[in-house]
């Protein structure tokens, strides 16, 4: 009776998710204005070129590593392949419209109707890869409901929904909490990561 009960709650809350999503979808001015805001939190928190020996993505500009880079195969300078040199080379317009079609556009984030939370959720993505954003939100999500949904990494209409009814300023500090946590395991698991944990914990608690 339980998994019925179960049941039949998910498989409603999965059909009210789809209408309120169909309802709520924000015109193209107004995912715009909600981008350009959450792209200003991303770059200032990644800054401009950077190489440090420590950092498994190589040199990076504004945030985009050379191996993202030749993963997507930017050829910045047109010359046929990619190195150093596309990064240096590497604008912040560039950056933006990266951040834009493979990112924000690319996980729907424009759907997450609250600024902050979708600005969270967007600058921890291109921080630490989308899937790893995502389940910090889900997890998140599972600390303020009692049915908890998947982790999976993946953002459904239920995942959508949950990011859009919680009380935002409740959810953002929960996903604060569990994304400095994530941070000081990855630190544990490599050492060499140490020098950047203050940076992380300063843009978890932001």
């Amino acid at each position: 009776m339980r998994d019925f009960v179960t049941g039949f709650f998910t498989g409603f809350l999965f059909f009210f998710a789809i209408v309120i999503l169909f309802v709520t979808v924000p015109d193209a001015e107004a995912s715009s204005e909600k981008f350009d805001a959450a792209v200003k939190v991303v770059l200032k928190h990644e800054g401009g070129l950077t190489d440090h020996p420590s950092d498994p993505g190589g040199k990076t500009n504004f945030g985009v590593s050379l191996r993202y880079l030749k993963s997507i195969g930017y050829d910045v300078d047109g010359d046929g392949d990619v190195d150093e040199d596309d990064i240096k080379k590497l604008t912040q317009k560039d950056a933006i419209n990266i951040y834009r079609k493979n990112w924000w556009d690319k996980y729907r984030y424009n759907q997450i109707i609250d600024q902050n939370v979708a600005t969270k959720v967007f600058d921890t993505s291109i921080n630490t890869g989308h899937v790893r954003s995502h389940k910090i939100a889900q997890q998140s999500i599972n600390e303020l409901i009692r049915v908890p949904i998947a982790v999976d990494g993946k953002f459904g209409v239920v995942s959508f929904y949950y990011l859009n009814q919680l009380n935002s300023k409740i959810l953002v500090n929960h996903f604060r909490a569990n994304q400095q946590k994530f941070y000081e395991r990855l630190v544990v698991k490599n050492t060499k990561l140490k020098p950047f944990i203050r940076g992380w914990v300063k843009r978890a608690q932001s």
